[in-house]
């Protein structure tokens, strides 16, 4: 996990999600040439280091096809060093995948998928605006094992329109049963002008129900909370993401995409024709270079999201004093309810905890 990871930004959408908030174009005559300047940022950035994962994301990666994928692989392996084990992910929508298709991401070089579901329930899938209905997800998920893609990971939105505790259960349970290796369920999050909120949405408290009954049964089924919105089978965490809450360094390539360099965080401004049109160094934005403080907040930020949570030696090192104070005063009512546990290492946030984890932050920082 010391080796960097690589994030690729493809930015296309055959339609745009009412939830969505990622940068993305439906502009889909634009692949290749985007394609091509992708490749030629790789290669201005080559270092010949290694980087064990490498993560596809969006947008709707998969409309590039295993071709486009495969030379943007190629670009990495002559600009940086794969290791052998090197965890390679696409996110794929689960219109158009069959077996064939994922045959050929695989033979790309794809080893790891993370497939859009959002949910098993047709009516609220056209709610959302998705493309695909729950006959194709589940069917997506067979065709990419018989394709002899092992590890899998479906996402699942709760808090959708007109869900139900009842109807977020059924879609849990489905796939559940489809014996995916990963799990990534997000409560809804919608802009202030979202559409969506005009239609009938889930209260705080039933959100909270789906949250906690999420973790429950998951739990039950061998599949462990290892972050506040994931959950693996053991050993099938996610490698790449666990990088961004680790602190961690990763590259980010693409218009929109986000990278750490161990000291400096930065982005790649979010502007197809510029970033086909330019040199994409041109284009790399420095974010704000975190001082002492920031970096105690984000080890806090970042380690509540992990069931692993704080551990006293790391927060001490970086300077954390006030915070262990905070923590003698916050910790033991946290305890009493349910939303904390100790040991002599450290704390962590149960599922309870979690569902809150915003507020106990605040009390932190």
């Amino acid at each position: 996990m010391n080796e960097p990871g690589v994030y690729i930004h493809l930015p296309f959408c055959a339609k745009r999600c009412a939830y969505c908030d990622f940068f993305s174009s439906t502009r889909l005559e634009d692949i290749d040439a985007y394609t091509e300047a992708l490749c030629r940022q790789i290669k201005e950035s080559a270092s010949k280091e290694t980087v064990d994962t490498v993560y596809f994301g969006g947008g709707t990666p998969s409309l590039l096809g295993a071709g486009r994928i495969k030379k943007i692989l190629g670009a990495l392996k002559e600009s940086f060093s794969l290791s052998e084990d090197c965890e390679i992910t696409a996110e794929v929508n689960p219109t158009g995948q069959d077996e064939k298709t994922l045959s050929a991401l695989k033979e790309a070089g794809v080893n790891r998928l993370s497939v859009g579901v959002q949910s098993l329930d047709d009516r609220e899938l056209k709610l959302i605006g998705r493309l695909h209905d729950a006959r194709m997800a589940l069917k997506t998920i067979a065709a990419a094992k018989t394709a002899g893609i092992e590890r899998i990971s479906a996402d699942l939105i709760y808090g959708l329109p007109s869900q139900t505790i009842r109807s977020f259960r059924a879609s849990l349970d489905g796939l559940i049963e489809t014996g995916v290796s990963h799990l990534s369920c997000y409560c809804l999050t919608l802009k202030e002008d979202s559409p969506l909120k005009k239609l009938d949405l889930p209260d705080e408290d039933e959100q909270r129900k789906m949250y906690l009954d999420c973790c429950e049964r998951l739990e039950a089924a061998g599949i462990r909370q290892y972050e506040v919105s994931n959950f693996a089978r053991p050993g099938q965490e996610s490698r790449h993401n666990l990088k961004y809450w680790t602190g961690k360094r990763y590259f980010g390539f693409g218009a929109g995409a986000h990278g750490f360099d161990g000291k400096e965080r930065y982005y790649i401004k979010p502007d197809i024709d510029a970033f086909i049109s330019r040199p994409a160094r041109e284009l790399k934005i420095t974010e704000e270079t975190p001082g002492e403080n920031d970096r105690l907040e984000e080890y806090i930020i970042f380690s509540l999201r992990l069931r692993s949570g704080i551990k006293y030696k790391k927060l001490a090192s970086l300077g954390g004093e006030k915070t262990l104070e905070k923590t003698g005063v916050l910790l033991p009512e946290l305890k009493r309810a349910g939303l904390a546990g100790e040991d002599e290492e450290g704390f962590w946030l149960t599922p309870e905890g979690m569902f809150v984890s915003n507020s106990v932050i605040a009390r932190l920082i």
